[in-house]
């Protein structure tokens, strides 16, 4: 028989869970699916100390922890994070390092176009997470869905204190995350004109 403080714990959890609302794609620009060598998970030994395993079975191939990665949390598997390189741009030695075989388009390159229950950006420098959001253009996550869709296990993984809600930032800090992947901006950016 359950105790009155396990029947409580098991609510807490089921009314948790109720809340989880799938997000769809937003977008409807097409990008190219990830390879399973693109696609890692997300893990970590200590809070200064992340890694990827390769999804890929027998791939022991990877790119350092360090730049910008998105990521997506699949409706389908809410407990895992799975990551995709977004630029070579290696933030510990401020140059493009990491090997271009591992750069995905976006997030529904991971994805596949399946609702997620969240997806952003993750910055690292030498292993360590140095902040994270919800910058996706395709399923353009509200920043509140992560109390609501991210179970306890990925809390853990994504530190509140390290959230940043994209949609939200001033404009050069925008552009700034935007020329770190690639892009290459043209005319008054973020400008009031």
């Amino acid at each position: 028989m359950l105790t009155h403080d396990q029947l409580e714990k098991i609510e807490r959890t089921f009314s948790a869970r109720a809340l989880i609302t799938p997000i769809r794609v937003k977008n409807p620009f097409v990008q190219q699916a990830a390879t399973p060598q693109q696609i890692f998970e997300l893990q970590r030994i200590s809070s200064d100390f992340y890694y990827f395993i390769p999804t890929a079975r027998g791939n022991t191939s990877r790119p350092a922890v360090d730049g910008i990665f998105a990521f997506v949390i699949l409706a389908s598997d809410p407990g895992r994070i799975y990551c995709g390189a977004l630029s070579r741009l290696n933030l510990a030695a401020s140059e493009n390092t990491i090997d271009p075989c591992f750069i995905i388009d976006g997030h529904t390159s991971l994805s596949n176009r399946e609702d997620i229950l969240f997806a952003g950006e993750l910055f690292f420098k030498s292993n360590k997470l140095k902040s994270w959001n919800n910058g996706s253009g395709h399923y353009r996550p509200d920043a509140q869905r992560r109390y609501t869709n991210l179970i306890p296990a990925i809390q853990r993984l994504l530190p509140e204190d390290r959230f940043h809600d994209y949609f939200n930032m001033a404009p050069d800090q925008v552009q700034m995350r935007l020329v770190a992947r690639g892009y290459t901006l043209i005319g008054n950016f973020g400008s009031a004109s």
